[in-house]
């Protein structure tokens, strides 16, 4: 796991997972403030070389919270 940190101008994700041979780099948000857009526009240039950055906001979370809970009552 790495810091939310953007160091020395380099964007470092809060998770890297890496399946079936492909990096995938992870960014949670809890709110959206000036510092936010600017590590996540930090990241979209560096996602060619670096992996896909996969964004989960409190919008996205909600609606994959909301996804568990019905695949549980079915499953």
């Amino acid at each position: 796991m790495c810091g939310k940190y953007v160091y020395h101008g380099a964007y470092i994700p809060d998770f890297n997972v890496t399946a079936n041979d492909q990096a995938y780099n992870i960014e949670v948000k809890g709110f959206w403030d000036d510092r936010s857009i600017k590590k996540t526009a930090s990241a979209r240039t560096q996602e060619e070389s670096e992996g896909e950055v996969i964004i989960i906001d409190s919008d996205l979370y909600g609606l994959l919270r909301s996804i568990r809970y019905y695949f549980t009552k079915i499953a």
